[in-house]
């Protein structure tokens, strides 16, 4: 965490945008939610980070907006084969639904969410179009076993990625 911390002070003060996973589930510190951007935990992770249950649409949103409190300005919660909700500054609560498939192996598959949106978002794409990249390419990575061997390339999801 001190090293985490410690990347978030610097990258604060060069005006880099901080994004973080917080996986494995674990308390943290204040500080570093406070210097995080977009935080991206899954549905475990949110759980223990809050305390609020997030099986449900508005559970999932109570502890994206009680996560929010503690610093980041975006928050997303990846929720598995429901998908991803996430809110921005005060703005209400938005949406994606995952495709649905017959999941292989989900391992990596917050990995692919949350590498495919960074990458989305540094292409300039929108907050919402990050989050429907990440989950579609989330979506792909479960379709296989393994972890980077199931990730889909760029040309699997042109589409997408545009």
């Amino acid at each position: 965490v001190e090293t985490t911390l410690e990347a978030f002070r610097v990258a604060k003060e060069a005006n880099v945008m901080t994004i973080l996973n917080p996986a494995p589930a674990a308390p943290l510190p204040d500080e570093l939610l406070a210097l995080t951007d977009l935080c991206a935990p899954n549905e475990v992770e949110a759980e223990m980070l809050t305390g609020v249950k997030t099986d449900s649409t508005d559970g999932a949103e109570k502890a994206a907006r009680a996560l929010q409190a503690r610093g980041p300005r975006t928050v997303i919660l990846t929720l598995g084969e429901r998908g991803a909700l996430y809110v921005e500054g005060d703005a209400p609560a938005q949406f994606c639904a995952a495709e649905k498939v017959q999941a292989v192996d989900s391992t990596g598959a917050g990995d692919a969410f949350v590498g495919s949106l960074s990458y989305a978002l540094a292409a300039g794409r929108s907050l919402g179009e990050a989050v429907r990249v990440g989950c579609a390419v989330a979506t792909r990575s479960v379709l296989k076993t393994g972890t980077q061997t199931s990730f889909p390339y760029r040309k699997e999801v042109g589409d997408i990625l545009g």
